[in-house]
């Protein structure tokens, strides 16, 4: 059922269960009121023969003693209480009084009637109890009947009044209202489902525009947006949420052809260094030291290519999380000191002071292999861009399930549009000043998959003129497990 209904599109099936639920409550709502009507009715009609049977009563106790046919119809004609309920334009009203011996439980009727004393409604008479029936005939109309007691000072005198009246006008009521609503409700159910199919054509027009302005976006036009409906409903959100993943998708197009580009521009320069020194060394006759100059030329530039690729792949293995990670519990401030003496030297070339604050917890447990060179690429760019006789701020703090590195120069800084792209492959923000000190734009990124590696974070704040700073933080891998 629910793969053939899977099949059936969404308009009509919107359409059918409007249609469906408004039909099942008009149905019920329907049948509430037949059922309401005919208790009405039932209750009009027992009340007026209530009133017919107490006006009887009430004129034969004036007239004890004359009680026999002839004198039911001489009430049926003169009594004015019983005349006003006989006469009605609703209902018709037969009455009588009986007679009943008890020895023999026989009863006589002092005028005609169409329905026979019950046994039932003549023992809840010698109880002084009144009772109303029901009674249907096979091709007759239902005929409804009130038998009352003749009660003598609160007992049964062995008389006793029947009111009755058919219940033709309220059978044909019903049947003329259950006809209508057999009529109506389908009418109602088609007409439903043809208004629900245009309404739901309508609202999903909203839709179908934005299908066709999705359908209209492609890889050479990324920078196209669909638009958004004004109104606060699920519509907005989905318009909003595609703009939102298009502007994701457009920024990483963006980065794949600098990419492209960037590694192209790399390799360019080491291909075209060794074609020339092949071709120049092929001009004609060289001397074996002249060749050994230029395979070791050809050589160096093989190799620097071949570090171009080996990093590239190291970032792409880490960013799907395909290295391994070896865990060791080591010293933090130890750690931080062995690394800034490994790159001392570099920073005395620039006169670069080193200041280092440490907090927190020493022993931590992470990723010696994959931590120390992340720092190291971080603090060689702090250097590659920190001013003549600044200082590098480096600031540890070991926290209980963390630690946190933060690193600052006191450079050029980092320009505002430029710092979405710190961390891509073989961006520089001074390609010459990269160039000559010999980087690829290679470190950041691999510094951010490293970190990446070991679920920590590194973040980039900078200003033009004020340097920039670097913070990473690490979670402790016994502590996230």
């Amino acid at each position: 059922m629910t793969a053939l209904l899977e099949k059936v599109p969404i308009r009509l099936r919107l359409s059918l269960l409007q249609a469906i639920i408004l039909s099942t409550t008009l149905t019920g709502l329907g049948y509430g009121i037949l059922k309401l009507l005919e208790k009405g009715l039932y209750y009009s009609v027992d009340a007026a023969l209530i009133s017919a049977a107490d006006s009887i009563l009430s004129f034969a106790q004036l007239n004890v003693g004359k009680v026999d046919s002839t004198w039911m119809q001489t009430l049926s004609q003169t009594a004015p209480p019983f005349e006003r309920y006989t006469g009605q334009d609703l209902f018709t009203q037969k009455a009588r009084i009986i007679q009943v011996t008890k020895a023999s439980q026989s009863y006589q009727s002092m005028s005609d009637f169409p329905a026979p004393l019950s046994s039932a409604s003549l023992a809840r008479c010698e109880l002084g109890l009144s009772t109303f029936e029901t009674i249907e005939a096979e091709h007759q109309a239902p005929f409804r009947l009130l038998t009352v007691p003749w009660l003598n000072h609160g007992r049964f005198s062995g008389r006793l009044v029947q009111v009755g009246t058919s219940l033709d006008t309220i059978a044909l009521l019903q049947r003329s209202t259950a006809l209508l609503l057999a009529f109506l409700l389908p009418l109602i159910f088609l007409l439903t489902l043809a208004l629900g199919y245009l309404v739901s054509y309508w609202a999903l027009n909203s839709v179908q525009k934005l299908i066709h302005s999705a359908a209209t976006i492609n890889a050479k036009d990324l920078g196209a947006r669909l638009d958004v409906p004004a109104a606060q409903d699920e519509l907005r959100s989905l318009a909003l949420t595609f703009n939102n993943v298009l502007d994701h998708l457009e920024e990483a197009m963006g980065r794949l052809q600098r990419f492209s580009a960037d590694v192209a521009h790399e390799l360019r320069t080491p291909l075209a260094v060794m074609m020339a020194e092949s071709e120049l060394s092929l001009r004609q006759p060289r001397s074996s030291a002249e060749y050994v100059c230029s395979i070791k030329n050809a050589l160096a530039e093989s190799k620097r290519m071949a570090a171009i690729v080996e990093d590239l792949l190291f970032v792409a293995r880490a960013e799907a999380s395909a290295l391994p990670l070896s865990i060791t519990t080591m010293d933090l401030r130890d750690f931080v000191t062995k690394l800034l003496n490994s790159i001392s030297p570099l920073y005395g070339e620039k006169k670069l002071g080193l200041r280092t604050i440490f907090s927190g917890r020493s022993e931590f447990t992470c990723s010696y292999n994959y931590l120390e060179p992340a720092l190291r690429n971080i603090l060689v760019n702090a250097y590659k861009y920190g001013k003549p006789n600044g200082t590098i701020h480096v600031k540890v703090h070991g926290g209980d399930k963390e630690a946190c590195f933060s690193i600052s120069n006191c450079g050029e800084g980092i320009a505002p549009e430029d710092l979405p792209y710190v961390f891509d492959p073989f961006f520089r923000a001074d390609r010459a000043r990269n160039r000559k000190d010999g980087g690829i734009g290679i470190g950041l990124a691999l510094t951010k998959s490293l970190i990446k590696l070991q679920r920590g974070s590194v973040q980039v704040t900078s200003q033009l003129g004020q340097g920039a700073k670097f913070e990473v933080r690490v979670p402790e891998l016994s502590a996230c497990g």
